[in-house]
């Protein structure tokens, strides 16, 4: 199964294309060991790092990777809070 995917940062989209799903997860946990390091040098309360967009029919829609560090309030408006979203992130300790 091949997916749209597009990679963001502080400056919008800087890359878009299509790929198959496998890869695709495999570039998710390589954004995941970024994530990590971002949330400790930067103390925030949440970095997310992609997301899975799903349509109306619940099909995959398009992977979106980023590298976003945010506090809780910014996470819960912008993030938590919409549908059809799989949100993968990492979280503070408390």
């Amino acid at each position: 199964m091949w997916v749209r995917w597009s990679h963001w940062t502080d400056a919008g989209m800087v890359e878009m294309g299509q790929g198959p799903i496998n890869k695709l997860e495999e570039s998710i946990r390589e954004f995941e060991q970024e994530a990590k390091k971002v949330l400790e040098e930067t103390g925030a309360d949440h970095v997310v790092y992609a997301v899975k967009d799903h349509n109306d029919d619940g099909e995959l829609d398009e992977i979106r990777f980023y590298m976003i560090a945010m506090g809780d309030e910014e996470f819960q408006k912008d993030v938590a809070s919409k549908p059809g979203l799989r949100v993968y992130a990492l979280h503070k300790k408390n």
